[in-house]
């Protein structure tokens, strides 16, 4: 779907990434299984940037999220994701319109494949909005030579979930930016999810990136205050309130950083998705803890991740014998995960 020939004019990309796309499993639509972010890194030099390598080995295309791993790094750490994330937000379109449909916000990536992207100071023009961002990104990483299409689209995947981040986290954002700006109070993220702003209110908390595209801000302030939003906006809040326990004790970490950490802390052998999974679910990475198959349900800090791990046990033993032990995978099996999690809504994988 997304072809590599996205420059207008040819520049060729600097060489040395290799990407590994891994599937992105969800059991719920409120917590996914694995999400794997390892940090990219970048050096500046007096004359020029020295870029990191990384490497890993790609899998089947299927709503995928972007899993980087380093072949070389050098200090100070930048994470692939976050640089993204960054560049989604510097090109962000505004308002866009598809075919004779009606004018709306860019809610999602797709919305920057449909505005034309201008030339920027070396002269160069890509297709759109959406390759200017993925281009962008080979400012601060290098590419092995033949992996271009495979990096296109784990980025095109990752960029998916950065522009759903955006709006979802710009509220809560409004909401701290006006406390601090115009009642000189300082609120917590935790505060924010609890509070509203009037229309006038939000208008005055307009993001930086959002600024040039004042008519697409109001947009969405006023899809906030729209009443259908705002109930389910109330249901999927009173959902997440429902919830027994924390979700995980992984906190910003992806959960191969979590793995490391409690490696470090540790020692032994290195630690599978499956082991991972289970031990943020019972404790911090520094804890005393230490996973069991037999493990009880009072084990969890969620106890609706023990039917979820016996599930996957059960389903494994089925298929490799009784005796087999699923902590000794070093990933996850995709089809098991299927099978036990009924997949993603609308029949996605």
């Amino acid at each position: 779907m997304h072809d590599r020939e996205f420059y207008q004019q040819e520049e060729g990309l600097p060489g040395m990434l290799e990407i590994d796309l891994i599937r992105e499993i969800e059991m719920e639509a409120d917590e996914e299984w694995v999400v794997d972010e390892d940090a990219a890194n970048e050096v500046m030099g007096p004359t020029r940037r020295s870029c990191p390598s990384v490497y890993a080995n790609r899998r089947d295309m299927a709503e995928a999220e972007a899993n980087w791993v380093l072949v070389d790094q050098a200090p100070p750490a930048r994470n692939v994701n976050g640089i993204l994330g960054l560049l989604c937000k510097e090109h962000f379109p505004g308002l866009v319109r598809k075919g004779d449909q009606d004018w709306e916000p860019a809610w999602t990536f797709d919305h920057y494949a449909l505005v034309q992207d201008a030339p920027d100071h070396n002269g160069i023009r890509c297709r759109n909005k959406a390759d200017r961002v993925i281009r962008e990104l080979w400012d601060f990483f290098r590419i092995q030579e033949g992996q271009e299409e495979s990096a296109y689209q784990v980025a095109y995947a990752s960029c998916k979930r950065r522009v759903t981040d955006l709006h979802y986290e710009s509220r809560l954002q409004a909401h701290i930016d006006y406390n601090a700006k115009f009642l000189l109070r300082r609120v917590n993220k935790e505060e924010a999810r609890r509070m509203t702003l009037t229309r006038e209110q939000y208008i005055q908390a307009i993001p930086s990136w959002c600024a040039t595209h004042p008519d697409c801000w109001e947009y969405i302030v006023d899809t906030w205050l729209d009443g259908d939003w705002q109930k389910k906006h109330e249901e999927a809040r009173d959902r997440r309130l429902q919830m027994p326990g924390v979700p995980h004790h992984q906190g910003s970490r992806s959960l191969s950083k979590y793995a490391k950490a409690y490696l470090d802390a540790h020692g032994g052998q290195p630690v599978g998705q499956l082991k991972a999974y289970a031990l943020a679910h019972m404790g911090k990475a520094t804890a005393d803890i230490e996973y069991d198959l037999d493990a009880p349900l009072e084990a969890y800090t969620n106890s609706s991740v023990h039917t979820r791990l016996s599930s996957y046990t059960e389903a494994a033993r089925s298929v490799h014998g009784p005796g087999y032990d699923p902590r000794t995978e070093e990933r996850l099996d995709p089809q098991l995960v299927m099978r036990v999690g009924q997949g993603k809504k609308h029949g996605r994988f």
